[in-house]
């Protein structure tokens, strides 16, 4: 059973990391590219980065920005090492005829992108809890002018039976006394519907 035989059957690496392995396993491009002679084999050394990029890496990577390629090693871990043929680059998990590795390789979370998306959580909680107070104090005005109307119209209501009890304890006395009548400030017929309007809780 051959290398990538064995990759398919055991692992799926991602995208990336899967071109990589077959290009660094290319036949065809092992003049500009191959796996490194070091005993532990857990890299690669570029030998013609020109001459790669303009025939390999818009095959494998629809590009051929050679820097391009070199940073998104850099973002799966990859090291670049001192080499006499070229730019070596290692993993420990890139070696050859062991593609089961390939899985351990993963993209690297920035610390300072992991720094920043956790500055930016904590303001949005503080701000959802700012907001979150500003609508109990808003509830609580409302809630505080609710009982003041309430307390009005009552006293309001208090007035108007004391006026009539003192119409009529005046007309006993006077028939042709016409006692002053006082527009209501409320609609007694809509005193319901008043108070719910202005009550956002019910």
């Amino acid at each position: 059973m051959n290398a990538m035989n064995k990759l398919k059957e055991n692992t799926t690496p991602t995208p990336f990391i899967l071109k990589l392995y077959e290009l660094v396993n290319n036949p065809e491009s092992q003049h500009l590219m191959r796996w490194c002679d070091e005993p532990n084999r857990n890299g690669f050394v570029v030998l013609e980065p020109i001459e790669l990029s303009a025939k390999y890496l818009p095959r494998f990577f629809k590009h051929n920005n050679f820097s391009s390629f070199v940073r998104q090693l850099n973002i799966y871990g990859f090291h670049k090492v001192d080499h006499p043929q070229g730019q070596c680059f290692q993993h420990p998990n890139f070696c050859r005829d062991k593609p089961e590795l390939l899985t351990r390789i993963q993209r690297q979370h920035s610390k300072k992108a992991d720094a920043e998306n956790t500055e930016l959580y904590k303001m949005l909680l503080d701000k959802l809890r700012e907001l979150q107070k500003d609508s109990l104090h808003t509830q609580n005005d409302l809630q505080q002018l609710n009982e003041m109307l309430f307390t009005l119209k009552s006293r309001v209501d208090n007035l108007d039976t004391r006026m009539q009890r003192v119409g009529q304890f005046i007309n006993f006395f006077n028939p042709n006394f016409k006692p002053f009548k006082r527009e209501p400030s409320f609609d007694t017929k809509n005193k319901d519907s008043l108070m719910t309007g202005m009550n956002p809780w019910e």
